[in-house]
């Protein structure tokens, strides 16, 4: 773990081969399918910005949520952003087959109006091969440390493939500039994403609101990374509380 701590400082990134496990691989691909297709459903077409891109994947429970309990998932993030860290956001980045998504473009994922000293990084699951031929991401090894948009050459000449198999982990901090491939094969290339901040950033959509009946049923990882340890207090009790009780816990 340490190695992968300096990569992901100095570079910007690292990769944990091997980090989900086959069966679940399986259930998250035919889970993720299947709501792929719910929202393309809901908007009544496929052709739409975010094609490929759910809205908040914990919503549809299942795989979705075993993933977080996955051993060591989110001890690289842990380490640079303390346990409190929360996921900003959980989302796919899958390529229809012989098409692209929105993240062709030369980007990154970064708040460019947050401080750097307010870090954001994102944990990205391979749920199929990264190839050459269905759109592996392209992206800049230490670009994370640029204060400007590099140009197109620069990118193209500087930049190097993310290929990954099925159930390798990429970890990478939010400003390092990267653009998805174009899927040129027969079939989805799927993996899901997260977006892990501070627990005082606001989530992209609710998650805790979404998620309030499965409250329950949740472990206590799952709680905290999921934001149900970030609720802004709404009553002096819920603040003044103790610990174990309060909707906001501490910072660590």
């Amino acid at each position: 773990m340490k190695k992968h701590i300096e990569e992901l400082k100095k570079g910007g990134c690292t990769i944990i081969k091997n980090m989900v496990a086959k069966p679940l691989l399986s259930r998250l691909k035919n889970e993720l399918q299947a709501a792929i297709d719910k929202e393309a459903a809901f908007h009544g077409t496929t052709n739409y910005r975010d094609y490929g891109m759910l809205l908040a994947c914990p919503m549809y429970g299942g795989a979705f949520l075993e993933l977080l309990e996955t051993k060591g998932l989110f001890d690289p993030v842990n380490a640079v952003l303390g346990e409190s860290c929360i996921i900003h956001v959980y989302t796919s980045s899958s390529l229809p087959p012989g098409g692209v998504n929105y993240a062709t473009r030369i980007h990154r994922d970064s708040f460019t109006h947050l401080p750097a000293s307010f870090p954001f990084y994102a944990i990205l699951i391979a749920l199929d091969d990264f190839t050459p031929e269905n759109g592996a991401m392209q992206y800049m090894p230490a670009s994370h440390e640029l204060t400007i948009a590099p140009t197109g050459d620069e990118f193209e000449t500087a930049s190097v493939p993310l290929l990954l198999y099925k159930g390798d982990v990429f970890y990478f901090d939010s400003r390092l500039w990267h653009k998805a491939g174009e899927n040129s094969s027969a079939g989805w290339r799927h993996a899901v994403a997260m977006g892990i901040s501070p627990p005082q950033l606001k989530q992209k959509v609710d998650l805790p609101g979404i998620l309030k009946e499965q409250r329950g049923s949740l472990s206590r990882v799952a709680k905290q990374k999921l934001g149900f340890e970030s609720i802004p207090a709404t009553t002096l009790e819920a603040f003044y509380g103790l610990q174990g009780e309060r909707s906001f816990k501490a910072i660590k």
